[in-house]
């Protein structure tokens, strides 16, 4: 507004309209680093950034702490530093054995290779004295037959591709040359993507920021396929049928900005470009799970990262599709590894995950519906880089392997049979406390009385929290609002009864209305600094400005506007005309996206002002 005079600056109209933008900040530079190790950036901060991911998986009251924490005994200790770990049978003994990326090898204790646990099958290992090198910064690891002859093969990815070692099947491996992008790997992944019965290769490159496809030739040779653009720094890769068409896919995660790509598969080794899915758990998305978490038998994602204080589950749909996303809370950031299994062997898969910042290893145990019990961690004392999941002492329960940054890896053995009983009142599978032992799991039931309420009960929005949730219906997303208020979408915190509505064909506020034109917000007045004004920025997607103008005293009829300035990109204009003496101009403005243009603002009792004339 310019060149009013003093008795018209009052009469001035504010402008309605309003959606602010949303700025991303940069990413941190990447930096070479050991795998899943925090950068310097992770460690200088622990914020949890305000992305549309929602909250909560453990719907349980958790364990008891004394019964919890015999879980695991006291650990066995290897005297061997490793940062990768990596299960199997490697010299046919059927006992499981350990290969370790390690920082401790070598003369003094300074050089980095692949070693060799073999186990003796009581817990402990023995160390084989010969080690491997597989090039520079090696990091995970992956075993499959690549050769073709019955034996289980390893291959290691490095600083500029992979390296492979073919197994013997005696607990000892010849070397290959190394396959090499001159690129960076970090996580790599085995699958048959060409469906010729032969293992190929996939692996995060996080200098050309692709995944990388290798096609086994089948004597334990690869030959480069192709190359798929993925966002800067893809850390973990998977591979899983997921859209269960019977080829196999890839999912990789991206660091820089927490992206999941997906890729799917076309069955003749090649891929469709990456498909970005719409979650992000932290800025720094790093290891990634895929197993049948919920029991629907479609496939499921879990996710970790390591400056997030959660680990993300995310459902699958059986089409290539993930609708939602659950967290599950933890002590502290630095989810850097996961690692699967059964620990109380209730045939629902469970999940071990590696917390940096904490210092610990946690456990999760599934409860057969995408919920999980968190164990408490075991406290280790030094930063934990990775963890293995096998039956190391042979009794048929799933034992832990944690490696990091210690000179030893740290063997915890399950200590099943579990102690303490299951006092299950109502009948309904679940204890108070919740207890391994009881048959539906070891969550706790909020309500020991009656079987209708239980963690697996579905909750009839009948004013009783019925799955023990703590809420009556479900607010899996944290948004404020449950299915029971009305949350029309309970895996994404901003849709809900309230929240804006933009125009991205999606029922924002659960109002039963999809989409609205323009932008709705509180007025806002312009800053009086002649000839430029400003007026606040758009929230929504796409959105433009239209600038109206009209004048008022001297006889002026009232809202007089006509279109001044149309489609402005930017919140701010300018009018070097001036009034003419005992006038004045008014300014109002409306939001346009592709729904079309929204109101002027509203009146002085609250209705919306009508548009006779709209900008062209």
């Amino acid at each position: 507004m310019r060149r009013l005079s003093p008795a018209w600056l009052l009469l001035a109209l504010p402008v309605a309209f309003g959606v602010a933008a949303t700025a991303l900040g940069s990413a941190d530079a990447a930096k070479r680093r050991l795998p899943g190790h925090p950068s310097a950036a992770a460690l200088a901060r622990h914020e949890d950034p305000n992305e549309s991911s929602s909250l909560i998986t453990a719907a349980a009251r958790s364990i008891e702490p004394n019964l919890a924490g015999s879980l695991f005994g006291s650990p066995i200790l290897v005297p061997l530093g490793g940062y990768s770990l990596l299960v199997g049978s490697f010299n046919a003994d059927s006992h499981p054995d350990l290969l370790v990326v390690s920082s401790t090898l070598g003369p003094g204790g300074n050089g980095t290779g692949v070693a060799v646990l073999l186990g003796v099958g009581n817990g402990t290992f023995t160390i084989s004295p010969t080690t491997y090198e597989v090039g520079t910064y090696p990091s995970r690891m992956v075993s499959a037959d690549f050769n073709s002859d019955g034996k289980p093969d390893v291959a290691v990815a490095n600083e500029v591709g992979f390296a492979i070692l073919l197994g013997t099947g005696l607990g000892t491996f010849v070397p290959l040359p190394q396959t090499g992008l001159i690129g960076g790997g970090t996580y790599l992944c085995a699958g048959d993507f060409n469906a010729d019965g032969k293992k190929d290769l996939a692996l995060s490159d996080e200098i050309y920021n692709q995944a990388a496809v290798f096609l086994g030739v089948g004597d334990g040779t690869f030959t480069f396929s192709a190359g798929y653009a993925l966002p800067d720094y893809p850390q973990g890769i998977i591979a899983a049928d997921l859209d269960e068409d019977d080829d196999e896919d890839l999912v990789a995660a991206s660091r820089t900005y927490g992206n999941l790509s997906l890729l799917r598969g076309n069955g003749d080794g090649t891929f469709q470009a990456p498909q970005l899915l719409p979650w992000l758990l932290s800025a720094r998305a790093d290891p990634l799970l895929t197993s049948d978490f919920n029991s629907d038998g479609h496939q499921d994602l879990v996710l970790g990262g390591d400056s997030d204080s959660f680990v993300g589950f995310i459902p699958g749909s059986g089409n290539g599709t993930f609708p939602s996303m659950f967290r599950s809370q933890m002590p502290q950031p630095g989810s850097v590894a996961l690692a699967s299994g059964d620990f109380n062997r209730d045939g629902h898969p469970d999940f071990a995950v590696a917390e940096y910042f904490s210092q610990s290893a946690g456990v999760f145990l599934g409860v057969g519906n995408g919920k999980f019990a968190p164990i408490p961690p075991m406290v280790l004392g030094y930063g934990p880089l990775a963890v293995a999941v096998g039956d190391f002492n042979e009794d048929g329960w799933d034992d832990l392997a944690v490696g990091g940054e210690s000179l030893n890896i740290s063997i915890y053995l399950n200590q099943a049979p579990f102690p303490g009983s299951c006092q299950d009142l109502d009948g309904d599978g679940f204890g108070l406390p919740g207890d391994p032992t009881c048959p539906a799991g070891a969550l706790d039931d909020c309500d020991d009385g009656s079987a209708a309420v239980s963690p697996l009960a579905v909750d009839p929005c009948n004013g009783v929290d019925n799955d023990c949730d703590g809420v009556d219906g479900t607010d899996n997303d944290a948004d404020g609002r449950t299915t029971c208020e009305g949350d029309c979408n309970d895996g994404m915190s901003h849709i809900r009864p309230g929240a804006r509505e933009y125009c991205d064909g999606v029922d924002d506020d659960c109002n039963g209305t999809v989409d609205v034109p323009g932008a709705e917000g509180n007025d806002i007045t312009f800053q009086l600094s002649a000839p430029d004004f400003y007026w606040a920025q758009s929230e929504g997607f796409g959105v433009k400005y239209n600038l109206y103008r009209g004048n008022f005293g001297g006889g002026a009829a009232y809202f007089n506007q006509a279109c001044f300035l149309a489609s402005l990109t930017n919140p701010s204009a300018q009018d070097p005309q001036s009034p003419s003496p005992g006038t004045g101009f008014y300014y109002l403005v409306a939001g346009r996206n592709s729904c079309g243009e929204g109101t002027l603002g509203s009146n002085s009792v609250g209705t919306p002002r009508p548009n006779n004339l709209p900008c062209p």
